[in-house]
């Protein structure tokens, strides 16, 4: 239960304030959204919108960690997505996944978050690709997670993409898919995803 969290940020929020502490105010308050949406119920699916809102808090407060120079993010949306569903943290996820191996304070990063629908004979589809300008992943990282393998570098355990990928077969079954790939080699991670939307239906 986040509640004395919250308490402690909303304290500190307000003592920032009211000394004119304008950057500490907006970190103690985009930090509150964020942990307050992280521990909503995970159970059910979450509107596309308002998964794009608490990625954008996400991104917002990396800006402040790493400098408005370390990377550049954007949302692209094709067509009218206001009615599409998504399990919670997914694109959260994604775009945490960038942010954690691609971001370096060598050169500014691209990272590209891609959403559309799409028809197929089975029905309607939300299509997310996530896209970032940094390494990429490594063989044994695509081969890890092509084959259900554990990933372990740098003395920890990365479960982030396979967690999704479980998460969708157990809501979905075999109608989601989640596929990983580089634009070149050892160059430009490539994430993409496909939820159906009439799984609830």
């Amino acid at each position: 239960r986040p509640h004395f969290t919250l308490n402690c940020l909303s304290l500190i929020h307000g003592i920032a304030d009211a000394q004119g502490e304008e950057k500490i105010t907006r970190i103690t308050k985009e930090l509150s959204e964020y942990i307050r949406y992280n521990y909503r119920d995970s159970g059910t699916e979450r509107s596309l919108q308002e998964e794009l809102l608490h990625v954008r808090t996400y991104m917002d407060l990396q800006k402040l960690r790493y400098g408005e120079e370390a990377f550049r993010f954007e949302v692209i949306e094709d067509g009218i997505i206001g009615e599409y569903h998504t399990p919670p943290l997914v694109l959260q996820t994604l775009v945490e996944n960038s942010v954690v191996h691609a971001v370096n304070l060598d050169q500014t990063v691209e990272i590209s978050l891609y959403i559309t629908g799409e028809t197929y004979e089975d029905g309607e589809y939300l299509y997310i690709c996530l896209s970032d300008t940094g390494k990429g992943f490594s063989k044994e990282i695509l081969t890890a997670i092509e084959e259900d393998l554990p990933i372990v570098y740098n003395g920890r355990k990365h479960v982030g993409l396979q967690n999704i990928r479980r998460r969708l077969a157990l809501l979905y079954g075999q109608r989601a898919s989640l596929t990983i790939q580089n634009m070149d080699e050892n160059y430009g991670a490539v994430v993409e995803v496909r939820i159906p939307q009439d799984a609830g239906q």
